[in-house]
């Protein structure tokens, strides 16, 4: 079981990481990356703002739907503006 406990951690490391990520390029001094990411962070947010809190069902449930979100193509350009492929790919 340790090996699922692993990835599971490694996972919220790396969405987390997403997330910073995205918030800071909320402040960036370009309007076009700056509302790429509040789009970013407002899809995140929809899904609430500890999802790495909940429950590991819970938590696994809203990911596959966030996931899934992202897949969007507004998602997909904003993600490629922000140069964020590499971490969605983690995920």
């Amino acid at each position: 079981m340790q090996g699922g406990q692993d990835i599971c951690n490694r996972l919220r490391v790396d969405y987390l990481s997403l997330v910073s990520i995205i918030k800071v390029y909320v402040s960036f001094p370009e309007a076009t990356q700056s509302d790429a990411a509040s789009e970013l962070l407002h899809l995140i947010e929809k899904y609430g703002k500890q999802i790495d809190k909940l429950p590991y069902l819970q938590e696994s449930g809203v990911l596959a739907n966030l996931f899934q979100d992202l897949e969007s193509e507004e998602s997909k350009e904003a993600i490629a503006l922000l140069h964020l492929e590499d971490w969605v790919k983690k995920l």
